[in-house]
């Protein structure tokens, strides 16, 4: 079995890198997003509504997406989890529109006492291998209400993701890509129902909304 290093000290190391504390940082981090992930993502969930409901974002990063999703449909509350914590204390609480609650734990040992409405991840699995791939995928399903949504984005296997995973690398991100048919395979063995799917980034990454049965 392949390994990689996917660790808080990792990613704190390189949420503290230098570059990601200048102060066009968040600006064009929003650009790249709002261009290439924040579109794929309407279409992913074209017809479907957050109004106040509970969203629940696990690696969540800086929280960008969860932002937008907050801001595009007024939802109720939002929850960050990821065990980064330099990159949570990026998290501007006051940019949402709801209240927001940040997370800093190990997403394999996250027991929730409550469930969401809609729980979402993206470029967060291909950090894990083997058996704690098809775990983490059980997390997402076991944090959902029932019949609540689903939405999964990784890398795939594709020319494009080849560049972008060089780049990476380079900066020191490590990942394995994903088949479309994997993904698929353990979205369904979680007890999700496979809605939509979508590509973006030149078909680098994937992605499936699914509901929770």
């Amino acid at each position: 079995m392949a390994h990689i290093e996917n660790s808080p000290q990792l990613w704190n190391k390189l949420w503290g890198r230098s570059f990601s504390r200048l102060p066009l940082n968040y600006p064009i981090e929003s650009l790249i997003r709002r261009i290439f992930y924040f579109s794929a993502f309407d279409d992913l969930l074209d017809s479907f509504s957050f109004f106040n409901k509970d969203i629940l974002e696990l690696g969540s990063g800086t929280g960008n997406h969860s932002l937008y999703f907050a801001r595009r449909h007024q939802a109720k509350s939002v929850t960050l989890l990821d065990f980064s914590e330099a990159v949570l204390a990026k998290v501007d609480s006051s940019r949402f529109p709801c209240p927001v609650v940040k997370l800093h734990q190990d997403m394999l040992a996250f027991n929730p006492n409550v469930q969401y409405d809609f729980v979402h991840s993206t470029g967060v699995i291909e950090h894990f291998v083997g058996d704690q791939r098809l775990r983490v995928v059980q997390i997402h399903a076991d944090c959902t209400k029932q019949g609540g949504l689903v939405m999964i984005w990784v890398p795939v296997r594709s020319l494009a993701f080849a560049v972008i995973g060089r780049v990476n690398r380079w900066v020191g991100i490590q990942e394995i890509p994903f088949t479309k048919d994997e993904l698929r395979k353990m979205v369904v063995q979680c007890g999700l129902e496979i809605i939509r799917e979508n590509h973006s980034v030149g078909g680098a990454i994937f992605g499936i909304l699914a509901r929770k049965l």
